[in-house]
């Protein structure tokens, strides 16, 4: 409780610091017109295709959310969640329809990827997942560790059982402590 409580102490005393709520709203949306005008322009010349583009745009407005838009309110939560949201499912539809599925060590690859990049994904939009600490978080963290581990030995079982399932240990114990929030108990 310490921890969280400097963790909110910290945050209120870097907003002193900040540009004003427009001044940081008007910056993301220069930043964003700008990488709209440019990922058009190599849409229009042939560069990239509709989809790659749409794509490049939601994870570019969903990085610099977070780090240009700094204040906090209810509305801005929604507004990261729905980025996070947009971004990670249309990954996941550009994957499933660009890239085939030929057997199951397709699929569990995909899953790790997935996994990996929603996790990342959320721990940048919202710092507060990095920082809390919790039965659930810790819960959370065992199913998305065990969900890892199973993709990853159904990956590498071509290497055999036990080599297979000793990477897959290894890398699921350095997986769990990744995710695992930064604060201490």
């Amino acid at each position: 409780m310490e921890e969280e409580t400097e963790f909110v102490i910290s945050e209120e005393l870097e907003e002193m610091y900040r540009p004003s709520k427009f001044i940081q709203i008007m910056l993301y949306a220069i930043v964003i017109l700008l990488s709209a005008l440019l990922i058009y322009q190599l849409t229009v010349e042939g560069y990239l295709e509709a989809q790659v583009a749409i794509l490049i745009f939601l994870y570019i407005a969903t990085l610099l959310f977070p780090i240009i838009i700094k204040f906090r309110s209810l509305i801005i939560s929604v507004i990261r969640f729905g980025f996070f949201g947009a971004t990670f499912l249309s990954t996941v539809y550009f994957v499933l329809i660009t890239f085939p599925m030929a057997t199951l060590s397709d699929v569990a690859l995909l899953i790790i990827f997935l996994e990996v990049l929603f996790i990342e994904l959320l721990h940048h939009i919202s710092p507060r997942f990095r920082a809390r600490r919790g039965k659930r978080i810790f819960i959370l963290d065992g199913i998305l560790t065990a969900i890892f581990f199973g993709a990853t030995f159904i990956f590498l079982s071509f290497l055999g059982i036990i080599v297979g399932g000793v990477l897959s240990l290894l890398l699921s114990i350095v997986f769990f402590y990744a995710i695992l929030p930064e604060r201490p108990l």
